[in-house]
């Protein structure tokens, strides 16, 4: 049960690490806790939840990163069997593309069976190879030019220019994130940013969605909120990064359920540290 896995005490300070540290920690699993009780028992399956617990005890301090080693799972943003279904009229929205990494796995898990593909990706550097990457899939699937298109953006709530700021490691977030212009400090700008909402981008675009995958620094709850229309009339297979801030650990499963209650939902685990968690959520 998640409630004995967690009785653990803080109390021992852990690799080195100061017993403020452990009190910081354990103020935010005191809050958090009810939330994360809820989550775990929605989990669809068995795997889900044991990885659910064994995640938390890292990111809590409560262990090592051993911890993750049992659940580790392999093949991220396709594992659970029901991010496998697959139609000529498929469209695949990569939010956070980098260089086009998980677009080339969904075309080998598709077989090239799809309509289209976006790869929405804000970084120019990143830009340049998933360009290189498109040019080769293009040539060695026999696929038109335009199945894949590439979107100069990042992905958020709403549509707006803003500020990708430079990463650091805090109590509750992790990474680079994207705020408004006016909040940056000039120091920490790393570039500005254009981002989109979904449901705005895709309005006169696209009549159906299939599939989100989204990895966006730490900006995956306000990229739900952007696309609740599509989540809401499409219900599509949703890949959600889970491992940014602590808060993401329940918010974004709640906030996922509450769009689409009927939606199923597993959190499974793709590192041996505690990033690159992942929930899935797909309906019947």
């Amino acid at each position: 049960m998640l409630k004995d896995r967690y009785e653990k005490p803080f109390q021992t300070a852990f690799n080195g690490q100061s017993y403020q540290l452990f009190s910081r920690y354990r103020a935010y699993f005191k809050f958090m806790q009810p939330a994360l009780r809820q989550v775990y028992d929605l989990l669809e399956d068995e795997v889900s939840r044991e990885t659910f617990t064994r995640v938390l005890n890292v990111r809590f301090k409560l262990a090592d990163d051993a911890e993750v080693f049992s659940v580790f799972q392999p093949d991220q943003y396709f594992t659970p069997p029901e991010m496998n279904r697959f139609t000529p009229d498929s469209v695949f929205v990569d939010c956070g593309a980098f260089v086009g990494d998980t677009i080339e796995k969904y075309i080998w898990h598709s077989q090239g069976i799809f309509r289209r593909i976006y790869g929405f990706e804000p970084g120019m550097k990143q830009r340049t190879a998933l360009e290189h990457r498109k040019a080769r899939l293009v040539e060695e699937w026999a696929l038109d030019d335009n199945q894949i298109s590439i979107v100069p953006a990042g992905v958020g709530e709403a549509t707006q220019d803003m500020a990708l700021v430079k990463g650091v490691m805090s109590d509750l977030a992790i990474g680079t994130k994207l705020v408004p212009e006016a909040e940056a400090d000039e120091a920490s700008i790393i570039d500005r940013v254009h981002v989109v909402s979904l449901d705005e981008y895709f309005r006169d675009r696209e009549p159906r969605i299939d599939m989100i995958k989204a990895d966006v620094e730490g900006s995956e709850l306000a990229l739900l909120q952007g696309a609740q229309e599509i989540i809401r009339r499409d219900r599509p297979n949703l890949a959600i990064s889970l491992y940014h801030k602590l808060t993401d650990y329940f918010e974004l499963p709640l906030y996922i359920k509450s769009l689409v209650p009927e939606y199923h939902l597993r959190i499974y685990h793709h590192s041996t540290n505690f990033t690159e968690t992942v929930v899935y959520a797909y309906v019947d």
